[in-house]
């Protein structure tokens, strides 16, 4: 498979005046993102024997896009030691030769992985194929023959060039309003205000409130059904103490195609605007005091709060099939989400964070610390959407028939699928509290050498929080990792 990054460029011009005791900055930033493929070929392999495919070169991705930035700050008392800022801006979504990218590639396009039921016990008692462990039918024929039912995408292992009709199975579309034109890359606007004010001398508070926006979220749109397509059914969660509540809640707004469309894919990737309205924002305030004081103390501390709120209502309701995708792009299969879990909303996660240095003179003894509260995540921390934790559950046709109001055998003899069980942003890791210290002893010899012993102490509480847990309902919530045990360290510093 090969992309070529055709354009990767930009423009950038800023400027900044001061006027009495208003600071105005300001810039603006112009993009151009372009890629595309050349011919490639591709030929059989076991299970496409006849596959003899050639996609001509083809153009990509071509964005266009104009950024800017904006910044604003006003001495109030004109004395320098209260400030009010504030700044309005608009940042792009990284981008490079993967994902979204490359993914308009023709053979990146193709369905290049498929799921098929498989009944190892269909023949019966006595006959050798029953429970031989091996699929007894033609694994090239997508269609159910033998143990096997059909393959979840009937484009798969193409054997010509798929036509450009909608209404045929083939490889992904992608709408031009999605890969190119004016201001249609994935972006986020940032607002952001504070002021800052010297308390005291040695001592400045600074509390800001900031807001990000995500804009153009990319969805799928199955071209061959519809939502009448679908059978929404509710289950019942297993009992479980693991559960909220020791389970036993209805989860509501899961969909199964009909068996009749079974296989039957053409997925147009498209912006969300064309769909409804999806949005996705972050609010949060950040209160942060520095302190130096006379006596050699240094002082920093911060706590820092935010909630996150994301809502593709409108989308799914037209689009039942992402509901099943666990990507919020939906761009990747996984587990199922209830469509009842469409608006989003996570409570306020606070972190606080501080740290302290002092030299006891005389003797130049040094202490410090720093301690850190964080809530407990399963993703990185500049990433708030990622905290939450959620349940993966195989429920099998058997579970659905007494579980739930199906009414039926899942679609395309399917055995089972992954359900999630915990609404987004309810449940969460155990809050991480770490302490280290460090205590360190300066030692002078011949009055231009120094060496310093040092002691560090790394969770000094000894805090045993999980940092991962396995979100299979299986062994959920078994911890992966925990955060490292007491530590001691010894070292020597010698300047000369």
């Amino acid at each position: 498979v090969v992309t070529n990054l055709d354009n990767d460029l930009g423009f950038y011009a800023q400027d900044r005046w001061t006027v009495n005791r208003w600071t105005v900055q300001g810039a603006i930033r112009f993009d151009y993102f372009a890629t595309s493929s050349p011919q490639q070929h591709l030929g059989p392999e076991p299970i496409a024997p006849n596959r003899n495919i050639t996609f001509p070169a083809q153009k990509a991705i071509s964005w266009k896009d104009l950024t800017y930035r904006s910044g604003f700050a006003y001495d109030v008392f004109g004395n320098g030691k209260t400030a009010v800022k504030v700044a309005f801006n608009k940042y792009l979504l990284g981008q490079t030769l993967n994902g979204l990218g490359r993914d308009p590639n023709p053979i990146v396009a193709l369905p290049t992985s498929v799921t098929r039921g498989w009944n190892d016990s269909m023949f019966g008692v006595g006959d050798p194929r029953t429970g031989n462990f091996r699929p007894d039918c033609d694994i090239a024929n997508p269609l159910a023959n033998g143990e096997c039912a059909q393959i979840s995408n009937l484009a798969f292992g193409a054997s010509v060039l798929p036509s450009t009709n909608p209404g045929v199975p083939g490889p992904d579309l992608f709408d031009k309003d999605l890969i190119s034109g004016f201001n249609h890359r994935q972006a986020n606007w940032e607002f952001s205000s504070s002021v800052q004010h010297e308390v005291m001398p040695g001592m400045a508070l600074d509390v800001g409130y900031y807001r990000r926006a995500w804009a153009h979220f990319r969805v799928t749109d199955n071209l061959l059904v519809s939502p009448a397509d679908y059978t929404r059914f509710d289950i019942v969660a297993p009992a479980n103490a693991n559960l909220p509540g020791g389970g036993g809640y209805t989860v509501h707004g899961f969909y199964d195609v009909v068996p009749g469309k079974f296989g039957q894919v053409r997925n147009l990737n498209a912006l969300s605007d064309a769909y409804g309205n999806q949005f996705e924002n972050w609010n949060g305030v950040d209160i942060t005091v520095n302190s130096r004081m006379k006596n050699g103390v240094t002082l920093q501390a911060g706590l820092s709060t935010g909630k996150t709120m994301e809502d593709n209502c409108e989308i799914v309701e037209k689009l039942a099939e992402m509901n099943n995708f666990a990507a919020a792009d939906g761009t990747l299969p996984g587990s199922w989400r209830a469509a009842e879990w469409c608006h989003r909303e996570s409570p306020f996660l606070t972190q606080f964070k501080a740290y302290g240095v002092y030299v006891v003179p005389k003797v130049e003894v040094q202490v410090s610390g720093s301690f850190r509260s964080l809530p407990g995540q399963l993703g990185p921390p500049a990433l708030p959407p990622n905290n939450d934790v959620q349940v993966a559950f195989t429920a099998t046709n058997a579970f659905l028939a007494s579980n739930s109001t199906l009414g039926r055998t899942l679609a395309g003899g399917t055995p089972s699928v992954n359900l999630q069980l915990l609404e987004p942003y309810t449940t969460f890791l155990d809050r991480r509290n770490e302490l280290d210290l460090r205590f360190g002893k300066v030692l002078r010899f011949g009055g231009t050498q120094r060496t310093v012993l040092s002691v560090d102490v790394f969770n000094a509480l000894n805090s045993n929080a999980r940092i991962t847990v396995n979100q299979s309902y299986a062994a959920y919530p078994r911890p992966t990792e925990i955060l490292n045990a007491r530590l001691l360290k010894f070292s020597i510093a010698y300047d000369f």
